[in-house]
């Protein structure tokens, strides 16, 4: 197919606009019927429009095309698109209040509290990004449409899983302590990152769909290969660094004001002993 060819399959899938048009519906009904003192902000709004843009990018533009057809790296740029990028934005989208009557009491607060949930939050989003790299599966996901669907949901699913306990938009719902999330963010990344150094040195295309794939651009499937690895951890390990300075300095400067606050109380206790002294 020629290149100019391309760039004209947006891929018209029912189910995924559907899924978007539910997603939007839901998202505007319920920030509709705050009460009189729960607000939006504009800014929360355009984070969530903006996720539905990344959305359509990612599984109706010609990205979807090239993902399933021609090149690895587009594949796994519609993945990062899914599992680093949006979960995040659609987080920071919601109403601190717009949740919150899910954890003010019972089993799904006292879940979110303990460290299982930290454990299964991981476990299950890096478990279910390689599970979708092993060959056989990959190529059946690119090649039947529900599985795919199936698999761009898991993958947002598992993305906003992975990102709660460093973005917790629920005002009722448990925050982790500072340290706790730097060692969370650490852990998090290592297997995509073995995985992702493991394919860049690969000497041959496992997935047999890019095979004999038309090579767009001059690109070996050698070098696609190795751009798809880049595209796997690279950009998600810069995001986490990045995310890992904020988490450090707030917890730099929660440690000072309550090193400050306690300087305080002791230099007033001081000076209510100081008479009683004299």
């Amino acid at each position: 197919m020629p290149t100019e060819s391309l760039w004209l399959r947006w891929d018209v899938d029912p189910g995924v606009l559907l899924f978007l048009a539910a997603l939007t519906a839901a998202y505007f009904w319920g920030i509709r019927r705050r009460s009189a003192n729960e607000t939006v902000t504009r800014g929360q709004i355009a984070l969530f429009c903006s996720v539905i843009a990344l959305l359509l990018l990612a599984l109706v533009s010609p990205l979807n095309a090239l993902g399933n057809d021609y090149l690895f790296s587009a594949h796994i740029l519609q993945a990062f698109l899914l599992t680093t990028v949006c979960p995040p934005l659609l987080l920071l989208s919601l109403p601190d209040w717009l949740l919150s009557p899910l954890f003010r009491a019972g089993p799904l607060r006292r879940f979110a509290r303990g460290y299982l949930f930290l454990l299964l939050a991981t476990l299950l989003f890096n478990a279910n990004f390689l599970l979708w790299l092993v060959p056989a599966l990959y190529d059946s996901a690119v090649r039947h449409a529900p599985l795919h669907d199936m698999q761009s949901l898991l993958f947002l699913l598992t993305g906003v899983l992975n990102w709660w306990p460093l973005i917790t938009p629920a005002r009722n719902a448990p925050r982790w302590p500072h340290p706790l999330q730097l060692l969370y963010l650490f852990l998090d990344g290592i297997p995509l990152g073995l995985v992702s150094v493991t394919l860049f040195f690969v000497t041959y295309m496992p997935y047999t769909v890019y095979v004999n794939a038309p090579r767009l651009w001059g690109m070996s499937t050698g070098a696609d290969l190795q751009l798809g690895s880049i595209i796997l951890y690279v950009p998600g390990l810069l995001l986490d660094l990045v995310v890992l300075s904020m988490v450090f300095f707030k917890w730099l400067a929660k440690q000072e004001r309550e090193a400050t606050l306690r300087e305080a109380a002791l230099d007033e206790e001081a000076q209510r002993e100081a008479p009683r002294t004299a």
